[in-house]
Parts: structure tokens; C-alpha cells; sequence
């Protein structure tokens, strides 16, 4: 039992700057994932754009929930996305 809750602390250190260099590195491998899909994104056909929405959301979401800055370009990007996805599904809806 104490070992598990040794680790829960551990985890919980980490999360909030214990382990720093491991957590900046993961923030920053985040970040450059973010940039890469928003530079996929803006070169995409508009399927792939579609595709690649999902996952740009959950990289916005993550980088926001762990409290690090999200750039405007992903979040542009992320909206638009989103408008182009919501256009699509009433395009596709009988009147």
C-alpha cells in the first residue's frame, strides 16, 4: 500500500515540478507536436484538414490543462477547424 501511494506522490511531484526537466520536456515535445500538425494543417487538402482536427484539439487541450501557453496560430487553427467541420455536417443535412 505504501508503495502505491509513494508512487500516486511521485506522480503527483512530477505534475507539479518535481521531476522539472522531465516535465519541460515533455511540455516542449507537446509543443513542437502542436506546431507540427498546425504547419500539416495549413498545407492539407480539406479532408485532411478534417482528419487532422481531432488531433489538434487534443494536443490545444492537453497543453492547456498543464498550463502551458497555447500560440494563437493553434488556436486559429483549431477554430477554423472546428467552423469547417460544422459547415460540413448542416452541408450534408436535408431541408
Amino acid at each position: 500500500m505504501s508503495e502505491s501511494v509513494n508512487r500516486d506522490a511521485n506522480d503527483s511531484d512530477a505534475r507539479k515540478g518535481g521531476d522539472s526537466a522531465q516535465w519541460e520536456r515533455a511540455m516542449t515535445d507537446l509543443e513542437i507536436q502542436a506546431s507540427k500538425l498546425a504547419d500539416r494543417a495549413e498545407k492539407a487538402t480539406h479532408a485532411e484538414r478534417m482528419m487532422l482536427q481531432p488531433q489538434i484539439d487534443r494536443v490545444l487541450t492537453t497543453l492547456a490543462m498543464r498550463g502551458a501557453p497555447v500560440s494563437g496560430r493553434l488556436r486559429r487553427i483549431n477554430n477554423t477547424l472546428k467552423d469547417e467541420a460544422l459547415d460540413d455536417m448542416f452541408d450534408n443535412m436535408p431541408v
